[in-house]
This record gives C-alpha cells, sequence and structure tokens, in this order.
C-alpha cells in the first residue's frame, strides 16, 4: 500500500498511486499498466515535460525578441502600463493582452515539445494489437 486514501485524489500522481494499489490483483488486465516502474516513467515525463520544453521555450523567446525588437517594445510597454512598479502575478494575466498573443504566438511557432520515446516493458498484446518490447 503505498498511502491512505482517502476522498479525492488532490492530483495525477494520487489517483496513479491509488490505482496500483487497486489494480495490484495479477488478474487484472490494468496490473500491468499500473505498477511502480510506470510510475516513474510517468514522473520522468513529467518532469521532462516541464523542464525540458520550458527552457526550450525560454531560448525560442529570447531568440525570438532579438529578430524582433518591436515587438519586444511592445511587450515591454504593456508590461510597464499594465503592472508599473508591480511584479506580474496571475490576476495580471488577463490584462496583458498583447503578451498573452504573442507567447501564443510562440508557441504556435515554435517546436519547443521534445521528442520523448516510449517502449514497451514486455511483449503486449493490446485490443488485437501486438506491441513488442
Amino acid at each position: 500500500m503505498h498511502r491512505a486514501y482517502e476522498g479525492s485524489p488532490e492530483s495525477f500522481l494520487d489517483e496513479f498511486l491509488h490505482k496500483i494499489d487497486e489494480m495490484h490483483n495479477p488478474g487484472n488486465v490494468y496490473s500491468t499498466v499500473f505498477t511502480d516502474a510506470n510510475f516513474v516513467a510517468v514522473l520522468q515525463d513529467l518532469i521532462m515535460g516541464g523542464t525540458d520544453t520550458a527552457s526550450h521555450l525560454m531560448k525560442f523567446y529570447i531568440r525570438y525578441m532579438l529578430y524582433y525588437p518591436e515587438i519586444q517594445k511592445k511587450i515591454h510597454k504593456e508590461l510597464d502600463e499594465v503592472l508599473g512598479d508591480r511584479r506580474v502575478s496571475i490576476q495580471n494575466i488577463p490584462n496583458l493582452t498583447y503578451t498573452q498573443a504573442a507567447m501564443y504566438e510562440l508557441l504556435r511557432l515554435g517546436n519547443v515539445a521534445p521528442v520523448v520515446p516510449r517502449k514497451a516493458f514486455n511483449d503486449t498484446k493490446f485490443e488485437g494489437y501486438d506491441i513488442p518490447r
């Protein structure tokens, strides 16, 4: 048992741990999906997805601002007008329309998601398909 489970899960990881405990019956179809090894793989995916993607986006953002200084100036102007001397917070985001649009455009233009290869742990048959190790 990974931990006591009470009420609603607080996160995806809570639910995954709960499923590991719940599916710990070897006869269960999902007992090979919800395992400690898969939990570690999911954690790695989340960490890589969060850190690697963010660092790629920041590099792309800096490069983009160097190529398009007029956009950088507009973003800077909007930040000064909306924030003044305050720091950026979640509450300010709806008021930063140009900055938001620029960030969305960067996400659209840039390929910031790394390719994370996946591999089956064992030869598997799923819904009639053979998935080799």
